[in-house]
């Protein structure tokens, strides 16, 4: 027995020391991409594959950490520079001596990103399935404005309304459930529920940001079903520099902008944007007054100026203003002594101010704040002319109409990033304030107060895994039960409103990205108070309206890889389904008084399959976007419940070449959507034929850059409109019964950039 006992012990004693000799001291340095060590400490998370022993820590003054552990390791570089990108690699168990060179940070391929986290992450590294639309794409394109460029973009739907302009619809929700932000502030105004996106310009815009699915817990109301967030250049640069920008095309349009950066002194620096865009209108039938695309002048402006008032304190103030005259004539009317006409005049009116503070303590902890006010002014004038002698006086003065909107928001983050990177801790708040008066809002509309607190955690528990919970609770002056029963009148809270965001990154190139949110939209001032009564109208709101409230599942697989110096591709694929309760419509309630009401029509869902792939090289790229939508609304209507169903498909193809030893570049960019339905304000059905839109356009650079331009043809099939069955003798913004409004036709266009340095 006890010679068993002695192999025993010496077969332990040799298998200790045997790993003893093994597990040695081991050594991880960083270096930069040109080869120099980084002046800062970096972070390093080294993680060995055999018996999980990990060590998380600082590189030293040398520019290294030591580790200690047996076999392959896996290696988590972490850096704060937006110039670099994440590292993880795997190393044997033979290297000793581990040398972790840090890549840069590849821009086209993985875009920094804001919108959804509140410190810069590559797409790579946002938990949010997100898209980013870049400068250099807008520029190509010739886009003047939102519009313009979502138009090229799959999953997202474009309506068009001859008064109350251009509305976007993702994942086949929209109206007010898309929220849009301009550098994170919210826009206001909305008309019969949709921002106008043809009315934000695209002159210093640097990209745009798009979150498919709720985003209520981290901005709110109104993101119930995404966010489209613009994002303007900032006021930096040491040296003063002036672009001008200028677009002209067939039908007489001509827009023109400018934007100037200097520095007041060494540390302030301020940027000045302004511009005019004309639409000249454009009418398919000569035979009467009525212009189906209206006349439109745009002006607008912006200022921003930021201030690093220390290492500590950074400030960056703004002001924007816009404003639009849109002109809308009816058909003549005859009698015995003259001919008329009526010429309503639309003023539309914007002024948006914000000022976002960043406080950063330390590495690992600060605090943003951001303070905004917007105005929004919607006038109409209308007057009677006389065709003869062109007289003009107003007409029913008591009809003439001003709807004005104003909206306080103040929002503040604290942001905790701990050591071991395994726990990163947001918390947050949320104020607005939206109130709206005119004549059709009553004197007594106290407006709508919104308090909420939110917190999300990004949680690493491995290497490869992010998990990221986030919460809000809102206080609503309107909506809500308050937390005690019979205690606490007034404090009304909605639902709690959750989401669980996670990303898995199977490999260097491949993530894969979960989510589920929750999503909620109390009915805003218009739907509630709204009263519109005139000769063409008897629309009014609904004060018992209850909120909308959505449940959104997410699934995709992100692809990116460059393969060569000169070649990267991605792709993307998602699956995704909402599924929206208490959806508000407005809806014909009495036919005989043409009584218009909005009401919660029942539940409404959309699921669908996304496709994204993109391949960029030197001389050729090409990008082809693929979306198939199945949208089942459950509608109610006097105690009787229907259901109604559509699909519909959409792909965009967009590519280029570059001509050899030039900077020529020829893009096509071209868009097909398939017949799909909508409803009518009587909640029944109609259908919207497909169409197809091709743009081909030729971009150049000359002189060092600094003299652009891009020529070429837009919607060169000439589609003008689409063929529908709705039905318009309710309504008051279709152009006929028969057809409705694509784009306005064919344009030959030339637009010129000069930079000026």
């Amino acid at each position: 027995m006890s010679k068993y006992r002695f192999y025993i012990i010496f077969i332990t004693i040799t298998c200790f020391c045997l790993s003893k000799s093994f597990a040695q001291t081991r050594y991880v340095q960083v270096f930069l991409p040109d080869g120099t060590k980084p002046q800062k400490p970096v972070f390093i998370w080294a993680q060995f594959l055999q018996g999980n022993a990990e060590t998380k820590a600082l590189t030293n003054d040398s520019g290294y950490i030591e580790i200690y552990g047996v076999g392959p390791v896996l290696i988590r570089v972490d850096q704060s520079s937006d110039s670099l990108d994440l590292y993880i690699n795997t190393f044997g168990a033979s290297q000793y001596t581990i040398s972790v060179i840090l890549e840069k940070h590849d821009d086209q391929l993985d875009p920094v990103t804001i919108t959804g986290t509140f410190i810069k992450k590559n797409i790579s590294s946002n938990p949010y399935n997100i898209r980013v639309i870049g400068k250099d794409k807008i520029v190509n394109m010739a886009a003047q404005t939102l519009a313009d460029v979502l138009n090229n973009e799959s999953n997202i739907q474009l309506g068009q309304d001859a008064l109350l302009g251009t509305s976007a619809i993702m994942q086949g929700v929209g109206g007010n459930d898309i929220k849009i932000l301009l550098n994170g502030i919210p826009y206001i105004g909305r008309l019969n529920g949709n921002i106008d996106i043809s009315q934000i310009p695209m002159s210093n815009v640097e990209r745009i940001e798009i979150i498919e699915g709720p985003m209520s817990v981290i901005y709110g109301s109104d993101a119930l079903g995404g966010i489209i967030n613009i994002i303007t250049k900032s006021p930096i640069g040491s040296k003063t520099s002036l672009r001008l920008n200028s677009y002209a095309d067939i039908l007489k349009n001509v827009n023109f902008d400018a934007n100037l950066n200097l520095r007041l002194t060494k540390k302030i620096p301020l940027s000045i944007n302004g511009g005019r865009q004309f639409l000249n209108g454009r009418d398919f039938d000569k035979t009467n007054r009525v212009v189906d695309w209206k006349p439109k002048t745009k002006y607008f402006a912006d200022i921003n100026t930021a201030l690093k008032l220390n290492k500590v304190i950074s400030l960056q103030m703004g002001s924007n203003f816009y404003t639009e005259k849109l002109t809308d004539k009816s058909n003549a009317e005859y009698n015995l002594v003259t001919i008329y006409g009526y010429n309503s005049h639309y003023y539309t009116y914007r002024w948006d101010n914000q000022l976002q503070l960043n406080v950063k303590l330390d590495e690992n902890n600060q605090i943003q704040l951001q303070n905004a006010f917007n105005l929004y002014s919607r006038l109409k004038n209308t007057i009677k002319r006389d065709l003869v002698t062109g007289e003009e006086k107003i007409y029913r003065p008591q009809d003439q109409d001003t709807t004005n909107f104003s909206l306080i928001n103040s929002r503040g983050v604290y942001v905790y990033k701990s050591d071991s990177r395994k726990t990163d801790i947001n918390l947050g708040y949320d104020f607005t304030h939206e109130n709206g008066n005119g004549k059709r809002i009553p004197v007594t509309n106290p407006g709508i107060t919104d308090f909420a607190a939110f917190a999300s955690a990004d949680l690493h528990p491995t290497i490869y895994l992010s998990i990221q919970p986030s919460v809000r609770i809102v206080n609503n002056s309107r909506y809500g039960s308050s937390v005690i029963k019979n205690y606490g009148n007034g404090t009304n809270y909605a639902p709690i409103i959750p989401s669980l965001q996670m990303k898995y990154t199977v490999s260097k190139h491949l993530i894969f990205r979960g989510s589920y949110s929750k999503g909620y939209r109390a009915p805003s001032i218009k739907e509630l108070y709204f009263s519109f009564i005139d000769i063409n109208h008897n629309v009014h709101g609904n004060e018992v309206l209850t909120p909308e409230t959505s449940n959104n599942f997410i699934l995709s697989l992100d692809y990116r890889h460059r393969i060569s110096r000169d070649l990267t591709t991605s792709f993307n694929f998602a699956i995704f389904n909402n599924n929206i309760k208490n959806k508000i419509n407005l809806a014909l309630q009495d036919a005989l008084t043409n009584y218009y009401t909005y009401i919660n029509i029942g539940r409404f869902r959309s699921q669908g399959v996304s496709v994204k792939f993109d391949f960029n090289g030197n001389k050729f790229g090409m990008n082809v976007n693929t979306t198939l939508l199945s949208v089942v609304d459950e509608i109610v209507v006097e105690d009787s419940v229907t259901h109604q169903n559509y699909f519909n498909s959409q792909i965009t193809l967009n590519t280029y070449y570059k001509l050899a030893n030039s900077n020529k570049r020829i893009s096509m960019f071209s868009r097909y959507t398939s017949p799909t339905f909508g409803y009518n304000e009587n909640l029944t059905r109609y259908r919207v034929g497909g169409y197809y839109l091709v743009d081909l356009i030729l971009a150049d650079k000359l002189k060092s850059k600094n003299i652009g331009y891009q020529i070429g043809i837009k919607n060169i099939l000439n589609t003008t409109t689409v063929s529908t069955t709705k039905n318009s003798s309710g309504g008051t913004h279709d152009s006929d019964s028969g057809n409705l409004l694509i784009t306005p036709g064919r344009l030959l266009f030339i637009a010129l950039n000069f930079n000026i340095n």
